[in-house]
């Protein structure tokens, strides 16, 4: 059975944080009781609960999956240049239904990389304006990339995508969209060990 939230705590931290963040906060503490609790892979599929889809009516891209990926000191990146402007994004996609979180991960990195990785604990999640992403840490034994996916179909002079190994000595100086994923991944390799954390950029 799934173990929900504890909903009277929501008013106790109301009073500290704003509605929309203790909201999604909590959809994301059910997530993390689940796993921890029922000992299986969570899901968001058929069975959503409608307090999911409550969440989602103002973030139109739904729910995403990502990996954060380190091998040999260096952090797995799409590194894309529009219009001019250049930043990286972590690997990742939407959720869709049918899949758990998890498989959405790993499908993205093999479509999106073209390698092959093993998903790990629940890193952090970020929360932005159009979307609610878990990022999950990831291993490999590959090394060799190639660009596939829908940036490989779209790659043009005006929006160029580049699969990269980033050394982790360049995150700080470099660009990063959503801005909160380069905080996220210095925050988690100061401390790998840390329980999951949250971040967002809504006010």
């Amino acid at each position: 059975m799934r173990i929900l939230p504890l909903l009277p705590m929501r008013s106790f931290y109301s009073g500290f944080i704003n509605a929309p963040i203790t909201t999604v906060y909590f959809i994301c503490f059910d997530y993390i009781l689940y796993i921890s609790f029922n000992n299986k892979k969570p899901w968001y599929n058929e069975h959503m609960p409608k307090h999911y889809d409550t969440i989602l009516q103002n973030r139109s891209q739904g729910f995403r999956a990502g990996a954060l990926v380190i091998k040999d000191n260096k952090v797995l990146l799409m590194h894309q240049i529009f219009n001019g402007e250049d930043f990286y994004t972590l690997p990742g996609g939407t959720w869709e239904k049918g899949e758990t979180i998890e498989e959405t991960c790993k499908r993205e990195v093999l479509e999106e990389f073209g390698i092959n990785v093993t998903v790990g604990k629940l890193a952090f999640l970020i929360d932005t304006e159009t979307r609610i992403a878990f990022y999950f840490v990831c291993e490999t034994d590959e090394t060799e990339l190639k660009l596939g996916g829908p940036e490989g179909e779209r790659m043009n002079e005006k929006d160029q995508y580049y699969v990269e190994w980033l050394d982790i000595n360049k995150i700080v100086e470099s660009n990063f969209i959503p801005p909160q994923a380069k905080e996220a991944i210095i925050r988690y390799m100061e401390s790998p060990e840390q329980p999951t954390f949250f971040l967002s950029n809504n006010k």
